[in-house]
Formats: C-alpha cells, structure tokens, sequence
C-alpha cells in the first residue's frame, strides 16, 4: 500500500508558501492604489450657472471644395461632439457645386448655442505655386477665435 505522508507534508509546505506570495501581490497592488488616490488630480466638478470654462476654445477649418456630397455629414459630426468649446469654419474654396448652400442652410439650422458656431468663408482664387490647404489656413486661422486650430 502506498503512503500518502510525503504527498500530504509536500502540499502542507506549498499552501503556505502560495497564499503568502498572492497575499504579498494583494498588499503591493493594495499600496499602489493608495498611493494613486492620494496623488493624482481629481477632475473638478462644475457648478450650476458658473460663466467661467476650463476648456479652450477650439477652432475647427474645414478646406471644402465640390464637398456637396460629403459635407453635411462632416459638419454635423462636428457638430454632434462631447466637447462643447468649438468653432466649425468652413472655406468654400471655389466650389461649382452645392458645397455653400449645404453650410448656409445648416447655419440657419443651427440652434443659438453660446459655445458652438458654425461659419462659411468664401475663398479667393488661389495665386502661383500656392497649394489650396496652405491658402485655407492662412485665409481661416487669423479669423478662428480659438487656441487650437485642427485642419480637417
């Protein structure tokens, strides 16, 4: 008959072992947790009715030109987003198809909202060596209100 001695002193030794090193792990991921609350920033929560915002503005330029088909759908994706300090310009640059008249109706559309605008700048023909994206940043940045200007 075998003996179940050795097997029982082996797994008597191993247990212990094995629940100190997991409760060692429970301990340092324990002392990291703390360590996290203690020293990182909370977000800070706004109150009703106060004037003053945390988030820069942001200026969005839009280069469009023959964009009938897609144009709708950019603005209003912009329009549709969390961040609620942002400023759409558009630049029609010469379009021969509905591009302006898509962004003039969804201006009239447009609820009055204080932190969203939505705007069209008509472009200029372009001069030599000029390439059309350069030309809408200088033609659209000067007039953004914000401090960060994405280009779409």
């Amino acid at each position: 008959m075998l003996s179940l001695e050795p097997a029982s002193l082996i797994t008597s030794a191993i247990i212990p072992a094995i629940l100190s090193i997991v409760l060692f792990i429970l301990l340092i991921n324990f002392t990291i947790l703390l360590i996290n609350l203690c020293t990182f920033t909370r977000l800070r929560a706004t109150q009703e009715g106060a004037t003053e915002t945390v988030e820069p503005l942001v200026s969005v330029l839009i280069p469009a030109r023959n964009e009938a088909a897609n144009i709708e759908a950019c603005v209003r994706s912009l329009l549709a987003q969390q961040y609620s300090q942002i400023e759409i310009i558009v630049l029609n640059d010469q379009s021969s198809d509905q591009t302006a008249t898509i962004v003039g109706r969804l201006i009239t559309e447009l609820p009055a909202q204080p932190t969203t605008s939505l705007r069209l700048i008509e472009g200029k023909p372009l001069p030599p060596g000029w390439i059309g994206k350069k030309l809408c940043l200088l033609s659209t940045g000067p007039t953004g209100k914000g401090s960060i200007h994405p280009l779409y």
